[in-house]
């Protein structure tokens, strides 16, 4: 009978450290799985985080380069203009000056036509001068447009996922950690009733053989 109770007794030792180390095993796996749960939404967050100022980057870069360009465009018109004019203005006083010097009869009909010429020539360049503006406007305008709507998307996109995987995680790590005491809980209220139980037939086995 003494031989019998004290196999049983290493039996609930053997047992005691068999479900020890399930526990532990639990506890490694669980923390594991939530530690790689923070790294997946860690790199997530960071991932989206940079492409939303790599397009914030390339947003300010195609506003720069439209900046740019229209500058360049108005500088062009206004040139051209200047030189239009300037040619114009040449041409008109060559013209009088010799119809003046020649005493010719048609020095008032060349003036008119010259002129209507001149008159003709800016309005054309200002209407062009117009249409380019419009157009470069335009563009503006929807690059504008379009940077704010990628700006407002990419970041409400980026809070979105932050949101859902923070929460994702939280009830994750909750859950499980939850669990993990509940299942510990029971397995000592468990461990501690077979062992109160062995405890007292190991008693009445000692007091039999006795």
């Amino acid at each position: 009978m003494i031989t019998t109770a004290t196999t049983k007794t290493r039996q609930t030792k053997r047992t005691s450290r068999y479900c020890l180390v399930v526990v532990v095993v639990v506890v490694v796996v669980v923390v594991v799985v939530v530690v790689v749960v923070i790294v997946v939404v860690v790199v997530v967050v960071v991932v989206v985080t940079v492409v939303e100022i790599a397009v914030a980057v390339l947003v300010i870069v195609v506003v720069v380069i439209v900046i740019v360009v229209v500058v360049v465009v108005v500088v062009v018109v206004v040139v051209v203009v200047v030189v239009v004019v300037v040619v114009v203005v040449v041409v008109v006083v060559v013209v009088v000056v010799v119809l003046v010097v020649e005493g010719g009869g048609g020095v008032v009909v060349a003036l008119v036509v010259l002129i209507i010429v001149v008159l003709v020539i800016v309005v054309v360049v200002v209407v062009v001068v117009v249409k380019v503006a419009v157009v470069v406007v335009a563009v503006v305008v929807v690059v504008v447009v379009v940077v704010a709507v990628v700006v407002v998307t990419v970041s409400r996109f980026r809070y979105q996922i932050k949101q859902k995987l923070t929460a994702l995680t939280v009830t994750f790590t909750t859950d499980k950690f939850q669990e993990l005491k509940y299942n510990f809980s029971h397995y000592l209220q468990h461990h501690e009733t077979q062992w109160n139980q062995r405890t007292k037939q190991q008693e009445i086995n000692f007091s039999l053989a006795s």
